[in-house]
C-alpha cells in the first residue's frame, strides 16, 4: 500500500487506524486526568444543576469523602445550609454573567472542621452550549489565623506605646517609617507625614552634613551587626521641628528580620546638669596635707612663711567667706555678770 492509497481511504475503512485513534484519545484523557490530579489545589466542575461531574484528588481529600460519593452530588448534600446557599448563589452569578468570581468563604470539611477558603469560579460552555462551572479552592485558614494574630499583636503594641513616657518609632529595613507614638511627636514635633522614611528623618534631625554622615555610619554599622532581640544604644544631638536641639539617647532593637523598634529618651536636662556639675567640681579648690597653725592666735603659716588670719587663708584656698558670730561658751565668758569689774 503506497502512501497515496493509504491516505485516500476513508478513516472508517481502516480498523487499525480507528483502534489507534481510540488508544491515543484514551491515553490523552488519562494523561490529562493525571495532570489535573497533580494540582495541589482542590478543583471541581459543576453542571447547570450544580452537581459535581468532575473533581480532582485534592478536592476529595479536602472534602473528606471519596470520589464515588461526591460525583453527582451538590453542596447541599455535604455542607451546612448557610454555606451551601453561598456556594449556590455564587454559581448562579457566574452562570448569569459569565464573569469570573473570586470569593472568600467559610467551609466545613468532612470531619466538621471549619476552614476559610477562597473560591475562584469561571464559566465553561461546550460546543453544544452546555454551561459548566470550573472552580478551584485555596485554603487560607492558616493565613487568616496569622493575619488575625498579627492584627491583635499590633493592637496590643499600640496600646502599650500610646502612653509610653519615651518616644517610640517603628521602621522597616527598607527605611520606611511605619509608626510614631504620641511622645515621639511631642518630643520632636515631626509627624509620620514629615518623616515617612529614614532619609527625610536624617535630613531634618541632623541638618549638618558632617554630623549627619557620622550618624549614618553609626546606624549602618549597628544595622549590619544587629541580630533579632539585640539592643544598641547611641546618643545624638537632634534638631527638632521648632529649631531647638535636644540630646537624645536612642536604643534600637531588631525585632524581626525586616523590622526595627527604637526608643528615644530626652536626656538634655541631665546632660546640662552633668556639665554644670563638672564645671563646679573643676572650680573647687582643695586643701591637703598638714596646715601649720599657731597654737595661740590660730594664724596659719603660708608656703612663703607669712602668717595669715584663718579667715583669709581659707578664703584664698576654698573661695569661701566667713560670717562671724559668737558661741555660747564665749558669750558666757565675755558677757557673764560674774565677769563684770
Amino acid at each position: 500500500m503506497n502512501v497515496d492509497d493509504h491516505t485516500s481511504k476513508p478513516l472508517e475503512d481502516s480498523p487499525f487506524d480507528i483502534a489507534q485513534l481510540h488508544a491515543l484519545q484514551q491515553n490523552s484523557q488519562t494523561h490529562l486526568g493525571n495532570i489535573i490530579n497533580a494540582i495541589g489545589d482542590p478543583l471541581f466542575v459543576k453542571d447547570r444543576k450544580h452537581v459535581w461531574i468532575y473533581i480532582n484528588d485534592s478536592f476529595c481529600s479536602f472534602i473528606g469523602h471519596p470520589r464515588c460519593e461526591l460525583i453527582g452530588k451538590s453542596d447541599y448534600d455535604y455542607f451546612p445550609r448557610e454555606q451551601a446557599d453561598v456556594f449556590w448563589g455564587k454559581d448562579e452569578q457566574v452562570f448569569a454573567t459569565g464573569r469570573e468570581n473570586v470569593n472568600e468563604e467559610a467551609f466545613t470539611d468532612g470531619s466538621g472542621m471549619l476552614h476559610t477558603i477562597t473560591t475562584k469560579k469561571t464559566l465553561y460552555t461546550d460546543n453544544h452550549d452546555n454551561k459548566f462551572i470550573v472552580g478551584t479552592i485555596r485554603d487560607i485558614t492558616e493565613k487568616k489565623r496569622m493575619e488575625t494574630a498579627l492584627i491583635e499583636s499590633e493592637e496590643k503594641f499600640r496600646r502599650l506605646t500610646e502612653d509610653a513616657p519615651v518616644g517610640i518609632y517603628l521602621f522597616r529595613a527598607d527605611s520606611t517609617y511605619e509608626y510614631l507614638n504620641p511622645r515621639f511627636v511631642e518630643m520632636f514635633g515631626y509627624t509620620l507625614e514629615d518623616i515617612p522614611h529614614r532619609q527625610a528623618w536624617f535630613e531634618k534631625a541632623y541638618p549638618d552634613p558632617a554630623y549627619r554622615r557620622k550618624v549614618v555610619d553609626a546606624w549602618e554599622n549597628d544595622r549590619i551587626l544587629s541580630f533579632d532581640g539585640q539592643a544598641r544604644e547611641r546618643i545624638f544631638s537632634i534638631r527638632c521641628k521648632d529649631g531647638t536641639d535636644k540630646i537624645i539617647k536612642i536604643r534600637t532593637v531588631k525585632i524581626l528580620q525586616e523590622k526595627f523598634l527604637a526608643t528615644c529618651e530626652d536626656i538634655t536636662e541631665l546632660k546640662l546638669t552633668e556639665e554644670s556639675l563638672r564645671e563646679a567640681l573643676a572650680n573647687i579648690k582643695t586643701i591637703k596635707g598638714y596646715i601649720p597653725i599657731c597654737a595661740s592666735c590660730k594664724r596659719i603659716r603660708t608656703d612663703k612663711g607669712a602668717w595669715q588670719r584663718l579667715e583669709q587663708y581659707f578664703h584664698e584656698h576654698i573661695d569661701a567667706d566667713f560670717s562671724h558670730g559668737i558661741c555660747d561658751q564665749c558669750r558666757m565668758k565675755l558677757y557673764s555678770p560674774d565677769n563684770k569689774p
